[in-house]
């Protein structure tokens, strides 16, 4: 590790030296992005929140070309690849409210009408969602009293939960 100019030689400073190493663990470690944090959480969603008889979420794959933006109901932004829309809607896909989703930080638009999810909807599920623009729950079997919501829903636009089985006012 030194530097020769003409017939005399120095060792390189610290600090050419961190940088140069800094450099070389970029190349090698690769990085985590929003898009690879969105496959994660989107994976673990399917597997563990969601039954979907049909199989129309057989596309969800980790190894797929461009995932998870080009996955049946992903829409993802052109720029950043980033994950700002899941539309499930009518796919005959069931289970308890999957709140996992909106750990996707960038999500604003969450459309799972006309499917058979079912359960209730705790303030808790809800109040992760809360960064969203759109949420559409409608045409499901949700039950129970509707939930009291604490969190204020600045972005929200549309919040539709007609056409469920709630009780209560």
């Amino acid at each position: 590790g030194t530097m020769c100019f003409s017939f005399t030689c120095r060792p390189l400073p610290l600090y050419l030296y961190l940088i140069k190493l800094l450099f070389c663990i970029a190349l090698i470690i690769p990085g985590t992005s929003s898009s690879n944090r969105d496959v994660v959480v989107l994976l673990r969603v399917k597997a563990n929140e969601l039954q979907d008889p049909s199989g129309l979420l057989a596309d969800w794959q980790q190894s797929a070309p461009n995932a998870p933006c080009n996955w049946t109901g992903i829409g993802c932004d052109n720029q950043t690849n980033d994950v700002v829309s899941v539309n499930l809607s009518s796919l005959s896909i069931s289970g308890y409210f999957p709140a996992d989703f909106c750990r996707i930080q960038t999500l604003r638009f969450l459309d799972l009408s006309g499917n058979y999810f079912n359960g209730t909807l705790s303030p808790e599920a809800l109040t992760l969602c809360s960064h969203l623009q759109f949420l559409n729950l409608s045409s499901n079997l949700f039950v129970g009293g509707l939930p009291e919501l604490q969190t204020l829903f600045l972005n929200l636009t549309t919040f539709d939960l007609s056409a469920n089985n709630f009780s209560g006012e």
